[in-house]
């Protein structure tokens, strides 16, 4: 029942029994890796882990069924709550000092956490896997699972059997609330922060009173309703403050920036963001640090403070690598192109702008992609030429209209400033008829359209293995031919025995090297050169 490794403390919770001492299960471990039939990895800086072979694993799973349903059933809730009791002990470490250490562990577990998953909504009693899926949403979002965790938590909120009116589904509705806002989900998303904020006042949970009211104005503030988001805002910070919470009031304090830097007011925003800052380094929170610094360099660069900006996006950008907090890489990366190309380096802002629209688009995040698409918009340096441009503009203002997303304020400008400039040079008939095929692009089909452009600049700098021998170092050799061959990155990080944050870093250094600006150009890259 094992999904992807397990450790020992994993196989004595499911294992142990009353034929079987929790004891003893070690021994029978290292039996079966003795005979080849379990794998043992030194994880290095960690306990050790083992991994069933796929043919293995499919034998066993058969002679567990074979042996009845009550005791498959029995087996499988052991190994369900082992990791829901894992989730819930990492939740209030994913925003505290420990989080690199419980985000590697946790993506280490992710076969496991969705086999829990899976089995729990197959269950008469779907409240553990509500449990479990609702106290990682910090690890679904900085990991990149956002969907398939909406998806998930959806689906458990639905089934017939889920709770109603109780703090454990108003504590899910907030959680899914969050993963689904993100994707642009604004209307499902206002619907479980009201049923969820009835029951939490009901109950008179104001901690969770005040992370709804932040959720909630975080929703309205994506479609363009400061106004209405800044009294929820005050009404939770007044709870925050009251609950002493530190978290929660930086939370609150970012969402205030957001609200006011949206008014106009860049000073006064920055100076919330930087009261929010304060409170995430005191707590910890490197992730919403890194978030933070780069929404602080958002109101710098509205402000025109390129220098200041730049500061806090480096800053960000390593905190966020270091992590591999995708989430914050997606935003740091997007904001630094910004700060490049308001300097005057198209070449280098649509780079990165490239990389954050891979990012959102394997993540998920429609949202972020059609920001992506704007930056890319803005900096296109492809040679398509300004008909290139317009299409890019159609795809992302088709994305936000989809998803009744407004712009935030500098992007709204620069958008429209750019779509001007384009329509002068191109006349106004040409413009529009570019700018309508482009509402029928997807992220993938430009993503697809960059990769066809890297590889072409790839080829001519560097034609075979031969030749990157020269420019790649023999690292970031192994880890382009595992690009290519289709691995994630967390596989890459155990076949080489590397940290997630060092894989990433080998590819950005790969992607610089070889003049590329996505995984998916490198990946084309390394299959050309005869890598795999």
């Amino acid at each position: 029942m094992f999904a992807g490794g397990f450790g020992l403390a994993a196989a004595e919770a499911v294992a142990a029994g009353p034929d079987v001492p929790a004891g003893e299960v070690l021994g029978h471990l290292g039996a079966l890796v003795d005979k080849s039939l379990v794998q043992f990895g030194d994880a290095g800086d960690g306990p050790g882990r083992y991994r069933l072979l796929d043919t293995v694993r499919q034998y066993a799973a058969r002679r567990l069924d074979a042996a009845g349903p009550s005791v498959a059933g029995a087996a499988r809730a052991a190994h369900r709550d082992y990791y829901l009791a894992l989730a819930e002990a990492a939740a209030s470490q994913l925003v505290a000092s420990e989080q690199a250490a419980w985000l590697d562990r946790l993506e280490a577990e992710l076969g496991n956490l969705r086999a829990a998953i899976a089995f729990s909504r197959a269950q008469p009693d779907p409240v553990p896997g509500l449990r479990l899926a609702a106290s990682l949403r910090v690890f679904w979002l900085a990991r990149g699972h956002v969907s398939e965790a909406a998806d998930a938590l959806r689906a458990l909120l639905d089934l017939p059997a889920s709770p109603r009116a109780t703090l454990m589904r108003a504590r899910a509705l907030a959680a899914a609330a969050n993963l689904v806002e993100r994707g642009g989900g604004y209307a499902a998303a206002e619907d479980y922060c009201q049923e969820a904020l009835a029951i939490a006042s009901q109950a008179g949970d104001d901690y969770l009173v005040a992370d709804l009211l932040h959720q909630r104005a975080w929703t309205l503030l994506h479609q363009g309703q400061p106004g209405t988001a800044l009294p929820l805002i005050e009404q939770g910070l007044d709870l925050a403050r009251g609950l002493k919470e530190p978290h929660l009031i930086a939370r609150l304090l970012s969402a205030r920036a957001y609200a006011t830097n949206f008014g106009g007011d860049h000073a006064g925003a920055a100076r919330d963001a930087h009261q929010s800052l304060q409170l995430y380094r005191q707590t910890g929170d490197q992730g919403a640090l890194g978030v933070g610094l780069g929404n602080l360099a958002d109101y710098e660069l509205s402000a025109g403070d390129l220098d200041a900006a730049r500061r806090h996006l480096a800053e960000a950008l390593d905190i966020s690598r270091a992590l591999n907090n995708r989430n914050g890489i997606y935003y740091g990366t997007f904001n630094l192109g910004l700060a490049e190309y308001l300097a005057g380096s198209p070449g280098a802002a649509e780079g990165l702008f490239a990389e954050s629209l891979d990012l959102a688009t394997h993540m998920g995040m429609k949202r972020n992609a059609a920001y992506a698409l704007i930056g890319l918009a803005l900096a296109s340096q492809s040679g398509a030429g300004p008909g290139w441009a317009a299409r890019l503009h159609g795809a992302a203002d088709q994305a936000l209209a989809d998803q009744g997303h407004a712009l935030a304020p500098l992007e709204a400008r620069l958008a429209d400033l750019d779509r001007q400039r384009l329509c002068a040079a191109m006349g106004a008939e040409a413009f529009e008829a570019e700018y309508a095929a482009g509402r029928t692009l997807d992220p993938t089909q430009v993503l697809a359209a960059l990769v066809r452009t890297d590889g072409a600049v790839g080829q001519a700098q560097l034609t075979g293995s031969g030749e990157a021998a020269s420019v790649l170092t023999p690292r970031e050799r192994d880890v382009l031919k595992l690009v290519a061959q289709g691995l994630s990155n967390h596989d890459i990080a155990q076949r080489l025995v590397l940290s997630e944050h060092t894989v990433h870093r080998h590819l950005a250094n790969i992607r610089r090297k070889l003049g590329l600006s996505s995984r998916a150009a490198a990946a084309a890259w390394g299959v050309r050169a005869g890598l795999v």
